[in-house]
């Protein structure tokens, strides 16, 4: 079922997530925009044409520090 729930993303939040293209990667990403639960993730220092779009509640997202935390570079 398409979730309906409001989620607490906001554009310009910064996140660190697992490049979908990538995945032993981890990188820190902004959120470009978003529409309705989808959201559109912007990696830091590359062009807009490595932007991707997931759901809001993907398993490949974090709050910024979670690498540190759990000692991922």
């Amino acid at each position: 079922p398409f979730p309906y729930s409001k989620n607490g993303f906001r554009v310009g939040m910064k996140l660190e997530g697992i490049d979908p293209i990538h995945p032993s990667n981890f990188s820190v990403m902004t959120i470009a925009e978003f529409q309705g639960y989808r959201i559109r993730l912007h990696f830091d220092g590359f062009s807009d044409s490595y932007d991707f779009w997931t759901n809001a509640d993907s398993m490949d997202i974090f709050p910024m520090g979670w690498c540190e935390k759990f000692n991922h570079t």
